[in-house]
């Protein structure tokens, strides 16, 4: 609607004066809105792009993104870009030292090095990979399933791979993997199965995903609307 509203400014004017209506807008209520469509456009960028599934995996990468696009816009001298980045850091300031965030993050070969990019990281994620894998092991072993792996050379295997473009599945990357590489492939599909709750910000964006909860449809259980999102998103498993 603020896209409209700007790209038709002049014609709104005109109409306006013509009828002798008192809504014209300032210069400075323009230049508001034309910052605030720049911002929001900064999320829009990122969030907005079909895929196929939306991992847990995507959440650090699209916040890194976002802080990007908003810094550039700081920098033009855009305040709201500046006061949405402060509430950007507020609430993900810390994402790298979750753990489910960051294993899923590692674990996706689209975003690997975003998540490993620290060093501090780069050390408890691999402990961590690597307890994962031994608890599995420790399960297998009790019911004589398989031989243990070396941990160390899966990850070291894993770590020297080349990053997979974007538009990759994550999950179709360890389908099939080699044997020595079966409990690093456990623990990938453990933490890459988790969808990310991108539904309210695709909706934002997106008419046809908005259909799904319009008020038409506000009868929708919370919990049946959030399984229909999981199994949509999830709905290519089978094959």
């Amino acid at each position: 609607m603020l896209e409209r509203i700007s790209e038709q400014h002049e014609a709104i004017r005109q109409v306006l004066i013509e009828f002798n209506v008192d809504l014209l807008l300032s210069k400075n209520e323009n230049k508001n809105i034309t910052k605030t469509i720049s911002s929001l456009k900064a999320f829009q960028d990122v969030i907005s792009p079909a895929k196929r599934y939306h991992s847990l995996s995507d959440i650090i990468p699209q916040v890194e993104a976002i802080r990007r696009k908003l810094k550039e816009l700081q920098e033009s001298g855009n305040e709201l870009a500046k006061e949405l980045a402060q509430h950007l850091n507020h609430h993900f300031s810390g994402a790298k030292e979750n753990d489910w965030l960051t294993l899923s993050t590692t674990l996706d070969l689209r975003y690997r090095d975003i998540a490993l990019s620290e060093k501090g990281t780069f050390t408890r994620i691999m402990k961590r990979i690597i307890a994962e894998m031994e608890n599995l092991n420790e399960e297998n072993q009790r019911s004589g399933f398989r031989q243990p792996d070396n941990f160390d050379m899966a990850l070291k295997r894993y770590l020297e791979k080349e990053i997979l473009q974007s538009e990759w599945d994550p999950l179709a990357f360890w389908k099939f993997p080699k044997d020595e590489d079966w409990y690093l492939s456990e623990v990938a599909r453990k933490y890459l199965a988790v969808v990310s709750t991108a539904g309210p910000a695709d909706i934002a964006f997106d008419m046809e995903k908005a259909r799904l909860v319009a008020s038409r449809r506000s009868s929708l259980d919370p919990e049946h609307l959030n399984m229909m999102l999981f199994l949509n998103g999830n709905c290519f498993l089978h094959s």
